[in-house]
């Protein structure tokens, strides 16, 4: 693995990583979760640990990734199509529909709409 041997690129990339979160409202755990998978990456990046150069970079292309996506959603006033993965969001969409009792598709079976009694 490639490290990243200098503390000020860990020092930038914690900067970036503070403007990105300061300007979004995202947390920091969702960011390193949605970036890479690690909810603890801050944690870690502050406590001195170094990351890959491949690591470095794909955090860097999902804030860009990020941010195009978020200008183009306030550009056009709607959700942009292909945005980055957010688990957080994630969480919430899985449930999507069960207070409407609209079906889905659970477990790779249809869920059948909730009804009332025998008629």
């Amino acid at each position: 693995m490639l490290t990243i041997p200098e503390p000020d690129t860990r020092k930038k990339l914690l900067e970036e990583i503070h403007d990105f979160v300061s300007a979004t409202g995202m947390t920091l755990d969702a960011l390193g979760r949605a970036a890479v998978g690690d909810g603890r990456l801050v944690e870690r990046l502050r406590a001195g640990r170094d990351i890959g150069t491949k690591k470095l970079d794909r955090i860097r292309a999902w804030m860009a990734a990020e941010r195009g996506r978020r200008d183009q959603e306030a550009r056009s006033g709607a959700p942009a199509t292909g945005r980055p993965h957010d688990p957080a969001r994630s969480a919430a969409d899985m449930h999507e529909g069960a207070a409407t009792g609209t079906r889905r598709e659970t477990a790779g079976r249809a869920a059948e709409p909730a009804t009332e009694g025998p008629s």
